[in-house]
């Protein structure tokens, strides 16, 4: 995180992203179940690209889904890594002081170029001090590594505004990396009125970036965390979940006009991008069900004449499934699956209090939040946002894990108080969770 605004300035994002991906590699933990189905899509994906080089695709291509593949193995150890991680629990006074600081400066970077922009100029760069002056005409996306973008044009409703890019090689992940940064504020704070302005930063600062994605993302997982959280028996929740659900399939069936209303009204906030990214996806998965639905295509194929961007881009989903087929779709849905998993049982557990249940929440919204932007965006694309993102999961993981570990023991010590054994000091339950401090009860 501390790092981010010197790689922007540098430009040196892939570099730095393989470095951090060694080292975290160096200090991860053994290979678990959500590890597996990333290296598994990788695998699916590397089969994929290796039948498409033999069949002569062009080599800017296959060096873009080469680089895909290079993002994606440098998250799976900063997924590793992330479960090794201890956020709420191996977090010194100063080092949380440190993160809480470094976001507020953020925030105040990010809103700052959207005022500053909206009064001058609303597009700000400038070449980054290394990549910029030693590496030119760089393929695909590492090109964008050639300048340090402060705030790019777009068009909202038919008028350019700025859009700040707030240290993102694009505005998407831009706000992937400062909602990131805004959780680890939040469960860094101990205050209960620094939570609530990092939660008002996080909301300007979003709606300053302009990511509908984002936005929607994380007003989504706030709704499943209260729903999630209510005080309702577990057997209950479900079943609340598929009412609400019910209910807004009933509201679509009664008034379609309000809700397509509303729904055009989001779409046309960006027609142009909007148009583009369906036009991809519908493009993308007809041409590899006809071509092929089981390894898929290898790469993502451009055509300038159709879309501006490759075909297939904008979706994790979809991107995968054009360029690996059913086989690395599978392994991807597994593992959004198991983000998924983790992010509710997070979200409905109850066994922590404080300042870690706070962390225990923050981490469950990201494994919401994450694959909702996976949804409308490639994660094998930026790899900064890409390391950020599946570290904070990996993080979410081994919570959920100590968590688990944590509640098994309680249990058995209270069962084995009930019998009338005696409690050994090592045996306290807080102590086995946090490692070395108290995990709150």
């Amino acid at each position: 995180m501390l790092s981010l605004p010197l790689v922007w300035l540098l430009g040196i994002g892939p570099a730095a992203g393989a470095l951090f991906a060694v080292t975290f590699a160096r200090n991860g933990r053994r290979l678990a179940a959500p590890e597996f189905a990333l290296l598994g899509l990788v695998a699916a994906l590397a089969l994929s690209l290796g039948v498409a080089g033999f069949s002569g695709e062009p080599v800017q291509r296959l060096i873009a889904g080469a680089y895909n593949i290079v993002v994606l193995l440098c998250g799976c150890a900063a997924f590793s890594f992330g479960r090794r991680f201890d956020l709420g629990f191996s977090m010194s006074r100063k080092e949380a002081r440190r993160i809480v600081a470094f976001f507020f400066g953020y925030a105040a970077f990010a809103l700052g170029a959207y005022l500053f922009a909206g009064r001058s100029a609303p597009e700000i760069s400038f070449r980054s001090l290394l990549t910029g002056h030693v590496a030119h005409g760089l393929p695909g996306i590492l090109g964008l590594y050639e300048f340090s973008t402060i705030t790019g044009v777009d068009w909202a409703s038919g008028d350019a505004v700025p859009r700040p890019l707030a240290f993102g090689i694009y505005s998407n992940e831009g706000a992937l990396m400062f909602t990131l940064c805004g959780i680890a504020a939040f469960a860094a704070s101990r205050q209960a009125w620094m939570k609530l302005m990092i939660v008002g930063l996080m909301a300007f600062g979003l709606l300053a970036l302009g990511s509908r994605i984002l936005i929607f993302s994380f007003l989504a997982a706030v709704l499943i965390g209260l729903v999630a959280r209510a005080r309702l028996p577990k057997n209950l929740r479900p079943m609340v979940l598929a009412l609400s659900l019910a209910s807004a399939m009933v509201l679509v069936a009664v008034h379609p006009g309000a809700v397509l209303g509303a729904w055009d009204k989001v779409l046309a906030a960006r027609q142009s991008s909007s148009d583009a990214r369906f036009l991809s996806y519908s493009t993308a998965l007809a041409e590899t069900w006809r071509e092929s639905p089981i390894i898929g295509q290898g790469i993502k194929r451009r055509d300038e004449a159709v879309l501006a961007i490759p075909i297939g881009s904008h979706s994790t989903p979809v991107s995968i499934f054009t360029k690996g087929g059913m086989a690395a779709l599978a392994a991807l849905l597994l593992f959004m699956a198991l983000a998924v998993r983790t992010s509710l049982t997070l979200l409905a557990s109850r066994e922590l209090r404080g300042r870690h249940r706070d962390t225990q929440i923050a981490l469950g919204l990201c494994g919401v939040i994450v694959p909702a932007w996976m949804l409308f965006e490639d994660i094998d694309a930026p790899i900064y946002g890409a390391m950020m993102a599946f570290m904070f999961l990996g993080a979410a993981e081994g919570f959920r894990v100590r968590l688990y570990r944590y509640v098994n023991h309680r249990h058995a010590i209270l069962r084995a108080a009930a019998r009338g054994s005696s409690l050994a000091v090592g045996q306290d339950p807080a102590r086995r969770f946090a490692g070395t401090r108290s995990a709150g009860h």
